[in-house]
């Protein structure tokens, strides 16, 4: 329960809103009743967790108590998996047999430089230009940062653009 608790008082820490079920987009909300519940939350489990007859109260006075409790976090570094042994054992087994733990392949000799990339940009078109930020990005392995920089454009419009050559792809 300490992540429930973690997780319900989040927006809280950053002080996003004053009281945990202010927070529309957590689930805490729809744990308490204060809004409808998402058919991919499993409140049952939490309420059976809790082992209350009063669930829902018993929830609200954990989280909204004024004790001070460390975060389940605290002592976690590089930890993509939380939760009991059984559970981290059955998921790294699962991890393990996915595609995505294969290693990225790295970028062959040397790579082509923004300014070489971009040489003439001012010419193309939009299509163009595009592409070709697309393929510095995916091809060469450039940062939108440092792609933004290059085309004197914010990172999020180069963010945009590569997401959108995707879509299109």
């Amino acid at each position: 329960m300490p992540i429930v608790r973690h997780a319900a008082l989040n927006p809280v820490r950053v002080r996003a809103v004053k009281a945990p079920a202010n927070y529309r987009h957590s689930s805490y909300p729809a744990l308490v009743r204060e809004a409808p519940v998402p058919e991919m939350l499993s409140a049952k489990d939490i309420y059976s967790a809790i082992g209350s007859r009063d669930p829902i109260a018993s929830l609200r006075q954990y989280v909204e108590q004024d004790e001070v409790e460390g975060s389940p976090l605290d002592h976690r570094a590089h930890q993509i998996l939380l939760g009991g042994d059984d559970f981290i054992d059955r998921m790294q087994k699962l991890l393990k047999k996915t595609s995505a733990t294969k290693p990225a392949p790295k970028i062959a000799g040397r790579r082509k430089s923004l300014k070489m990339i971009f040489r003439g940009a001012q010419k193309l078109s939009r299509t163009e230009r595009n592409e070709r930020i697309r393929s510095a990005h995916i091809d060469y392995g450039y940062t939108l940062a440092e792609i933004g920089a290059q085309l004197d454009l914010h990172y999020t419009t180069v963010s945009k653009v590569i997401n959108a050559s995707a879509k299109r792809a």
